[in-house]
């Protein structure tokens, strides 16, 4: 569920963190009410206290990441943005904020991780790595766990009517998560070990997989298999990039990423690669 889904009559600016804690909820000394923070319950935990107080008026919080998505206890991350594709403005939110608390940037990821997984030529088991998100920008002082991988928080009265629980409810059957798997990496005669191209995209695992996300918004059964190729010069860079698959964006996403990918510099005076990239979904 996206903050516009979920939207805050009338925002207030009280400070969270001196608030008492009454179990998942929290008490407002000034306004002398009990603040329900959603973050900290599940999706159908959230829709189910939704359904029980239509028609009512309840000071709630929530927060929420960068693409806008309402965080809960048990939410799913559905796209991966990294930080080299987001708006200037926002990469210095990010930046100044992670200042404040770069201690606990890395301490616990609530959602559910993507993974990557690298198939090996020989018949070894696959690798599997996991893609963590976009780094929070957490608030001082204590808070909850989803606020360490969440990039604001919003809180005030709303009133609860019928469709907003029942969009609630509905948004539990959101698509499920992705998995981005490297094929077999294939390296021309008088190239460097393929493991180290594997390496490299591994780093960049995050932006290919925002790549597939941000296209399984419009369509969510989307996946197949995206082919690319590309030469590596003897500075290390890429030319001659290409990619050809289940979609045009996610090709040339795909392109863009390997363009900028900077390899080791190689004994040979330059050589080509090919790369099969799985996309797929979890049924």
């Amino acid at each position: 569920m996206k903050r516009s889904e979920l939207p805050i009559a009338s925002p207030c600016a009280a400070n969270w963190d001196t608030m008492t804690p009454r179990g998942r909820a929290l008490f407002c000394d000034e306004c002398k009410t009990l603040v329900h923070d959603l973050s900290k319950l599940r999706r159908a935990e959230a829709a189910e206290f939704m359904k029980a107080n239509v028609g009512e008026q309840l000071c709630i919080k929530y927060s929420f990441d960068v693409m806008g998505n309402v965080q809960f206890a048990d939410a799913a991350a559905t796209a991966v943005i990294p930080a080299n594709m987001l708006r200037p403005s926002v990469r210095a939110l990010a930046a100044a904020t992670a200042l404040l608390g770069a201690n606990a940037l890395y301490q616990r990821v609530t959602q559910a991780p993507q993974t990557l997984v690298m198939e090996q030529p020989e018949p070894a088991a696959p690798l599997v790595l996991v893609a963590p998100l976009v780094p929070a920008a957490p608030a001082p002082g204590p808070e909850s766990e989803i606020a360490s991988s969440s990039y604001g928080r919003l809180g005030g009265a709303i009133s609860v009517t019928a469709d907003l629980a029942n969009a609630l409810d509905a948004d539990e059957h959101r698509p499920p998560p992705s998995t981005v798997t490297l094929g077999t990496v294939t390296v021309a005669k008088g190239g460097y070990d393929p493991a180290v191209v594997r390496r490299y995209f591994r780093r960049n695992q995050a932006k290919f997989h925002y790549c597939y996300e941000k296209q399984r918004l419009t369509n969510p059964e989307l996946e197949g298999s995206v082919d690319v190729s590309f030469a590596i010069a003897n500075d290390g860079t890429t030319s001659d990039v290409a990619a050809a698959g289940v979609d045009p964006e996610i090709d040339t996403c795909f392109v863009g990423i390997v363009k900028n990918i900077e390899f080791p510099r190689p004994k040979a005076d330059g050589f080509a690669v090919q790369v099969p990239i799985k996309l797929k979904f979890r049924k």
